[in-house]
């Protein structure tokens, strides 16, 4: 396993096909850093420990930077020190993961039980996005994240409606297959 880990998220798969420019901003409220999975052969608590604990530890979210930054329209260093992009996708999928709304994982990020989710995603003690925040990021990433020139046929009752394919889907179904491929997970555990 320890040649397999951590695993790289396949955003450099997309950047091939993509030209992103290199983040514009110098700094961040948050900032995330691959934290390594070295913990996991200290004898963790492993009733504790939950897969999307284990996604943290195995996989190097880094790589996704720039390619978020671009999504969001982030090509200037100027204006208001935003949260880390990263930082705040992740937050995204612990809340899609534990079926919370934004408010109830809001709360959870000030609860002391989760504290290592929060060091994970790189926000510091007390300096959280606020709900309109998070709307803002995943309103943005939406609008900016269509490939206007592949748009899909959908059907819907007899008739078919063209659908624009959302680039952050294709990321997601390239995690998905890394994670298949790495061989972390058998096909029965999977």
């Amino acid at each position: 396993m320890r040649s397999l880990v951590p695993a790289k998220s396949p955003a450099a798969a997309l950047a091939k096909t993509t030209v992103y420019a290199p983040f514009a901003k110098q700094s961040y409220r948050s900032h995330y850093q691959y934290l390594g999975w070295e913990d996991l052969q200290e004898g963790l608590d492993w009733a504790t420990v939950d897969d999307f604990d284990l996604l943290l530890r195995l996989i190097d979210f880094s790589p996704l930077r720039d390619v978020l930054a671009v999504r969001l329209g982030w090509t200037s260093a100027q204006g208001k020190v935003p949260f880390d992009p990263l930082s705040l996708f992740l937050l995204t999928l612990w809340q899609i993961v534990n079926g919370w709304s934004r408010a109830q994982t809001l709360r959870n990020l000030r609860k002391p039980r989760y504290a290592e989710e929060i060091r994970r995603f790189g926000f510091r003690v007390g300096i959280f996005p606020s709900e309109g925040g998070l709307r803002h990021f995943l309103t943005t990433l939406g609008k900016n994240s269509l490939n206007q020139g592949n748009p899909v046929p959908v059907a819907h009752g007899d008739q078919l409606t063209e659908v624009g394919i959302q680039q952050l889907n294709q990321l997601l179904c390239q995690s998905v297959a890394l994670i298949r491929e790495s061989g972390v997970l058998s096909e029965l555990a999977w």
